[in-house]
């Protein structure tokens, strides 16, 4: 049973390594010019902003309803779930918002890069394939895949922030996961600055009460008891294993570049 079970997670990987090298991602086929892109390397906290922004902006257009974990999507879609989809458009500001976790689009002329710390990353990568059961080896060996792993993290980033990307025709705006997590409302208050929105006190502080992570663990809680086909497990309360020594400095290694353009000091 249990060679069985490993040779299904293997499959299971494979497919899921073919999918994550052809896939690029389906934009709309309208676009317009408030069109507004949240982009991310799998497991760096790009969920929770979703969250948050749409709270934000529904509280601040006057509506009563609010963005849970199980309805953030009919708001802002998943762009590499549910290709060619038009996303709501908010009264105020008048935007819209795409989540996807695609490497650089030529076609995104404003963009929202949500990075994490790329070993806690990592950790939070594998945990979630092997939950999947799509991943059955070490955090060192899933270190090393190659479109999973710290390179295929490293293309990313590159892709988004390498010399040959035109910044005089798109914008590009950075939100660290650690940062939003400090400093949730003052990261808000940063975004909005920097594209010209403006939004009430009340909006900015209900929307972090809506979205907490307590909030979003019992919106999960509850998506898991109505579908007991959930095996998912998004906003964990777990904490993380300490990884191998060995994969700490494999990573300090490998992104002191990357770490120091993106404002981590390793």
């Amino acid at each position: 049973m249990e060679l069985i079970r490993k040779a299904r997670s293997l499959s299971r990987t494979r497919t899921t390594s073919r999918r994550l090298r052809a896939r690029r991602t389906c934009l709309p086929r309208q676009q317009y010019s408030n069109d507004f892109h949240l982009v991310e390397f799998p497991k760096s906290g790009i969920t929770w902003l979703t969250v948050l922004l749409a709270n934000m902006c529904l509280r601040n257009g006057g509506s009563s309803h609010r963005a849970t974990f199980s309805s953030v999507r009919s708001y802002i879609p998943d762009l590499d779930a549910t290709p060619d989809t038009l996303a709501h458009e908010f009264a105020s500001p008048q935007v819209r918002f795409y989540k996807s976790h695609s490497s650089f689009e030529a076609e995104m002329a404003h963009v929202i890069y949500v990075v994490r710390h790329p070993l806690n990353v990592m950790r939070s990568y594998h945990r979630y394939m092997t939950g999947l059961d799509r991943y059955s080896d070490s955090l060192e060996a899933f270190c090393n895949h190659p479109d999973f792993g710290i390179e295929a993290w490293k293309r990313h980033v590159h892709s988004w922030f390498s010399t040959h990307v035109n910044f005089g025709n798109r914008f590009l705006h950075l939100v660290r996961y650690e940062d939003l997590l400090s400093d949730t409302t003052g990261e808000l208050r940063a975004l909005a600055r920097n594209f010209g929105w403006y939004f009430e006190d009340d909006a900015i502080t209900r929307a972090v009460d809506l979205s907490s992570r307590s909030e979003m663990r019992e919106q999960e809680a509850l998506a898991r008891q109505r579908n007991p086909g959930y095996a998912l497990e998004f906003v964990s309360a777990a904490a993380y294993e300490a990884a191998p020594r060995s994969v700490e400095r494999r990573i300090e290694r490998s992104c002191r570049d990357e770490c120091a353009l993106l404002g981590y000091e390793s």
